[in-house]
């Protein structure tokens, strides 16, 4: 009888120290990842170090975040000066929109497209960046409308195209959402009814290890992706359509709202590696026979739903590195800085006509 019992005892011995072992272990790993891993508060692969929640606009950056050596967001979130509440004589204001492509950069765009005014003596134009980390048209819609049409705005640019016609495709799935809408909706702090939640799920989110270790299963479980996919029947004609649709009818209103505060609008649909022929060895490894068909696809339903609602406020710069045969995406959407030059050119060539009705050279000296 005592041996059974100490047969017992043992193996309960045996397992307490399995138990422990696997804590001490799991302990040390854990913080190994936290030291590792930024601990970004949910879906590390959604998120950015400077994304944050803002109102109207909803994903903006956060300020007081360090850009580059003494350099710093200021006090709406966005990159670099913002003008001063009243307008000098002389000044032209533009604003130029659009998403991390036009937020980074050594310097970033719009800060090339100043230097290029001030090169040809139009001292009087400040180009100011409200670009935003995964900024789309929706975004930038409420950006003019509640944000820049305080500061007497007399251009406004928008530089975007690839996040309204791709964040849809790997991300929230609805045509004209914010991205990744759906995780902040899912927040459990604003349902109305918590049976059946996670809360296993949510338990052992807090570990930085197991997030990165199963981060499909935190999605999957998490948030809905599958079924809203299903709702808007993901991938179809009809669902690409209203994507275009979607962006199409925020340039008219872009328009539209920019004139009602008395200022110029332009749009340019921005490249991406998918309409570049000539690819590097580093662009090769970027670049999927997939995603060139459907950039392709969605490229040619843009313009057609532009010509039937005769909206031609919006340049196609999407070929400029077509047969470009250096270096220039270093992902699918996001250039080298050597590349923006070219860009911030043609941008300059079609906005000095608009410029040149009000402005001449040399008028802000």
């Amino acid at each position: 009888m005592n041996n059974k019992f100490d047969k017992i005892e043992r193996l309960l011995g045996r397992i307490f120290i399995s138990i422990i072992a696997v804590v001490i272990v799991f302990t040390f790993c854990e913080i190994l990842a936290r030291v590792r891993f930024s601990s970004y508060p949910i879906m590390e692969r959604f998120s950015s170090a400077y994304l944050t929640l803002k109102p109207y606009v909803m994903v903006g950056c956060t300020k007081n975040i360090q850009i580059e050596d003494n350099e710093y967001l200021n006090s709406l979130g966005y990159r670099g000066k913002l003008p001063e509440k009243e307008k000098k004589p002389g000044e032209y204001r533009i604003f130029m929109l659009g998403g991390s492509t036009v937020f980074e950069g050594k310097p970033p765009i719009p800060a090339l497209l100043e230097n290029e005014f001030k090169k040809s003596g139009f001292k009087g134009v400040n180009v100011y960046n409200f670009g935003i980390i995964a900024g789309a048209s929706s975004q930038e819609l409420a950006s003019i409308l509640f944000e820049i049409s305080d500061f007497k705005p007399d251009l406004i640019i928008m530089y975007d195209g690839n996040n309204d016609m791709n964040i849809s495709k790997g991300f929230d799935p609805r045509p004209g959402y914010p991205f990744n809408f759906l995780v902040y909706e899912n927040n459990p702090l604003i349902k109305d009814n918590l049976k059946g939640y996670p809360a296993f799920t949510y338990f052992i989110f807090g570990s930085t290890l197991l997030r990165h270790s199963f981060p499909s299963y935190f999605v999957h479980t998490l948030v809905p992706l599958d079924k809203l996919r299903k709702q808007v029947n993901y991938l179809s004609s009809e669902w690409k359509d209203a994507i275009v649709t979607t962006y199409v009818n925020n340039l008219i209103k872009a328009e539209k709202v920019s004139g009602a505060f008395g200022a110029d609008f332009i749009a340019f649909f921005q490249p991406t590696l998918a309409f570049k022929n000539i690819l590097s060895p580093n662009e090769k490894k970027n670049s999927e026979v997939e995603d060139r068909l459907f950039e392709f696809d969605m490229r040619k339903r843009l313009f057609l739903e532009l010509k039937n609602n005769n909206f031609g406020k919006l340049i196609d710069l999407s070929d400029i590195y077509k047969d470009y045969p250096d270096w220039v995406f270093t992902d699918t959407v996001h250039t080298r800085q050597e590349a923006k030059q070219l860009v911030t050119k043609e941008i300059y060539k079609h906005v000095l006509p608009l410029i040149e009705k009000t402005v001449k050279p040399d008028s802000g000296g």
